[in-house]
């Protein structure tokens, strides 16, 4: 049985080891688009090289977790209101999709990220499929 609304939370292993492979310059607009339990935007806002918490914006579908933005981030008008609330597109997204929903998660992600985007996903993402 699936969790309700997706939520398997990121591991603290897996977020230091995507740290540890990305260099985020200090001041950059960021965004966690399915923020869940924020670990994701906890640990990249410590330690050296870190990113302050403003300079984060939150998005999830899920309201317990009082997100910056309510908004599904598998749509696009939602990436179209965060660009609005916030007056610029993000420089960096980071963050644990549903794979569910993945895919349409990861292109707006791209189409909307000014510097990169990283995304924590199985590795069966990778593999071709047809439609």
């Amino acid at each position: 049985m699936r969790r309700q609304l997706d939520a398997y939370y990121t591991p603290e292993k897996a977020v230091d080891s995507l740290r540890s492979h990305l260099n985020i310059p200090y001041k950059c607009r960021m965004v966690e688009c399915c923020v869940g339990t924020g670990n994701i935007v906890n640990a990249f806002s410590t330690g050296t090289n870190h990113v302050p918490k403003g300079d984060w914006i939150t998005a999830d579908i899920d309201p317990s977790v009082k997100p910056t933005l309510l908004a599904d981030m598998a749509m696009r008008d939602s990436w179209d209101k965060l660009v609005n609330l916030h007056g610029l597109n993000p420089d960096w997204t980071i963050s644990n999709p549903p794979f569910s929903c993945a895919m349409d998660i990861v292109q707006n992600a791209y189409d909307y990220s000014q510097m990169g985007i990283a995304m924590l996903l199985r590795l069966s993402f990778l593999e071709p499929t047809l439609d």
